[in-house]
């Protein structure tokens, strides 16, 4: 169980979609853009240059950073929950204790409702389940990948089939009719998940109680701090061994705290657009690298293309 209650603009770009999915990625918005085909073939080139310069820019900053980006989406910041696998290395301490306490709830067999506000990281923990309890014998997972637009016979579809797999099957014959394994008419759906569930009682393998992990917390300024020297290892490929964040101030980190009240989503699209801020300074003044600092005032400058 997730809940939300982000407030957000439906044209927001980093609104997530129905399953809880960022709507689009720094590398989409790119891609977006690229292939846009509008009448004015003039006005179309111009933008696709730009756009060009400016992934062009963004890369440069990248490598003389230390890392070997091949698109924006390489850069850091740029992680985006709903992937298929998630960069563990840019955890922090939080989000280990959130693993550790729902890990320990499962093993008590437990069942788990996740409740919390927009971009604290429901869907990033969704994920990880998905992918690292499916791997794990003694578990099927069974998602419904967009649960706000799904139906009352699909949630039975979706049990019914992943217990298929672990040797639990409906009577078929006990039905008029069905299709894939699994009667057609909802009210037969449900009947048919129903016994399914007595027979796994009857194995002992249903969990029983249901416990709230209620309130993710947000990153405080240490974590936010964390989260950027972190983010900077994974972009070169090298550990993350407790070391300072670079490039970004203590100032700059705290006021990213106060600007974003430590949402984990919302830290990270701060840190995108300082990042890219950066990325310009750097471009237009033609300092080495090592002087380049992203600081609480940057946040108001304004840039052009040219140098």
């Amino acid at each position: 169980m997730a809940n939300d209650g982000d407030g957000r603009a439906a044209d927001d770009p980093d609104r997530p979609t129905g399953d809880g999915r960022p709507a689009e990625t720094v590398g989409d918005v790119v891609d977006r853009l690229r292939s846009l085909d509008g009448d004015d073939a003039r006005e179309r080139g111009v933008l696709t240059d730009q756009l060009r310069e400016v992934e062009n820019r963004l890369l440069a900053f990248g490598r003389a950073l230390g890392g070997d980006p091949e698109t924006v989406a390489d850069l850091p910041f740029t992680e985006e929950a709903g992937t298929d696998r998630m960069p563990e290395p840019l955890y922090v301490r939080h989000d280990a204790e959130m693993l550790n306490q729902v890990t320990s709830w499962l093993l008590q067999e437990q069942h788990i409702g996740l409740v919390s506000h927009y971009g604290t990281g429901k869907t990033a923990f969704r994920e990880i389940v998905r992918r690292d309890l499916g791997e794990h014998a003694d578990f099927l997972v069974a998602v419904l990948d967009n649960p706000r637009e799904t139906t009352p016979r699909k949630v039975y579809a979706t049990v019914l089939r992943r217990a298929a797999e672990a040797g639990y099957e409906p009577e078929i014959q006990d039905y008029w009719q069905t299709r894939d394994g699994v009667p057609w008419a909802t009210e037969d759906a449900k009947e048919a998940a129903r016994e399914l569930v007595e027979e796994v009682r009857a194995d002992g393998k249903t969990l029983s109680r249901l416990r709230y992990y209620k309130g993710i917390e947000p990153f405080g300024p240490e974590d936010i701090a964390e989260y950027v020297a972190r983010s900077f290892a994974y972009f070169r490929g090298e550990p993350y061994e407790g070391q300072a964040p670079e490039l970004f101030t203590e100032a700059a980190i705290r006021d990213i705290h106060e600007r974003t009240d430590g949402i984990p989503r919302e830290v990270r699209i701060e840190c995108r657009e300082l990042f890219t801020r950066a990325a310009f300074v750097w471009y237009r003044t033609g300092q080495p690298i090592d002087r380049i600092q992203v600081t609480p005032e940057l946040r108001h400058r304004r840039f052009g293309m040219g140098r």
